[in-house]
């Protein structure tokens, strides 16, 4: 149930946040492109919230080195 809870929102938000349901293509592959790019988009904020997770709100310390390979070796995130 889980799994498909978060699958359902992620259909969701590419639906309504990114309006690929709504906006007309030209091709196949132009909605594929699109749908792709939105899932990297997606991918990304995950990523992001994790790390601010891990090392807070200061961006500076995704620079430092040390930081990098401690995030490098923990387990994912899971929930």
């Amino acid at each position: 149930m889980h799994l498909r809870s978060g699958c359902e929102r992620s259909n969701s938000t590419k639906k309504i946040v990114h309006h690929l349901g709504h906006r007309p293509c030209r091709s196949a592959t132009h909605f594929l492109l699109r749908l792709y790019l939105v899932s990297i988009v997606e991918h990304a904020k995950a990523w992001l919230s994790d790390d601010r997770k891990a090392l807070g709100e200061d961006w500076r310390d995704l620079s430092d080195l040390e930081k990098i390979k401690q995030m490098a070796n923990r387990p994912p995130a899971t929930g």
